[in-house]
């Protein structure tokens, strides 16, 4: 269950402390913990998968987002976190040691949400998961996390981010950059 998972709680550098608390305590007293973007990309169109996070989610509802994320639950591994949320959220299998599973980079995210009581530090650890001719009518969703996905090129993407277009969750004010390096790889990557 989400609401009782155990998440490891980190220093600000990002080191394990040995301590460990639910969801919600690493949310209302703002605890540093490990998270994993997954992206999902079709390399040989150069789009994105986007899912429309549920409406009833405590952070973002209803804001198109990541391919996949989520949490580190306590004493797992970052790629198994990855491997996990892919197939719960998408349907996409692969084991953790999964080749097509490409650890990107770690960056560090803040956002203040909810009238501050959503405290969000999170070191976020990217991933990018090619699906040649993804079809994405082929994906099972999970319904309490996901409502819809849509495709859409990483240019595209980019641009709809430098506009902050409604309905998007928009990088944290202080992780920018990392957005920036982001889409810098997907550029030298995919068309």
């Amino acid at each position: 269950d989400k609401l009782t998972e155990l998440i490891d709680i980190l220093t600000e550098a990002g080191e394990l402390t040995g301590r460990s608390a639910v969801r919600s305590e690493i949310h209302s007293k703002g605890y540093f913990h490990r998270a994993v973007h997954v992206w999902v990309v079709d390399p040989d169109t150069g789009d994105l998968v986007l899912q429309k996070r549920h409406p009833e989610k405590l952070s973002h509802p209803n804001c198109w987002d990541i391919s996949a994320a989520g949490h580190v639950s306590s004493g797992t591994s970052s790629r198994a976190a990855a491997a996990e949320e892919l197939g719960e959220e998408l349907g996409i299998v692969l084991s953790p040691e999964d080749e097509r599973l490409q650890f990107q980079f770690t960056f560090l995210q803040h956002y203040v949400l909810n009238e501050g009581t959503f405290l969000d530090n999170e070191f976020c650890d990217v991933y990018i998961v090619e699906v040649p001719s993804l079809d994405i009518s082929t994906l099972t969703l999970q319904e309490e996390e996901v409502v819809e996905v849509k495709k859409i090129h990483h240019k595209a993407l980019y641009e709809d981010y430098k506009n902050k277009v409604e309905g998007l969750v928009l990088p944290a004010d202080n992780s920018w950059d990392q957005f920036e390096k982001l889409f810098k790889i997907f550029r030298s990557k995919y068309p």
